[in-house]
């Protein structure tokens, strides 16, 4: 397989869930979608869920589950 840096990322790389660098993660929903995944992966099963994203004045960032389909 091969992959490269696009546009919007200065390097890439694969990781196992064990190796992935969890606090080098820049966006909070990048690994709210990795967590979900890996929960997934056990049941495969693989639904889609949308969030609502806010930030916050301080800086931090939470997320609300808004839709979950049932597939």
């Amino acid at each position: 397989m091969e992959f490269h840096p696009g546009p919007e990322s200065e390097e890439v790389a694969l990781f196992s869930e064990a190796e992935i660098p969890w606090t080098e993660i820049a966006f909070p929903v990048v690994k709210i979608t990795l967590d979900h995944y890996f929960q997934d992966l056990k049941t495969n099963r693989f639904p889609v869920r949308m969030f609502d994203v806010h930030h916050a004045e301080d800086r931090t960032i939470t997320t609300r589950l808004i839709s979950l389909s049932s597939s």
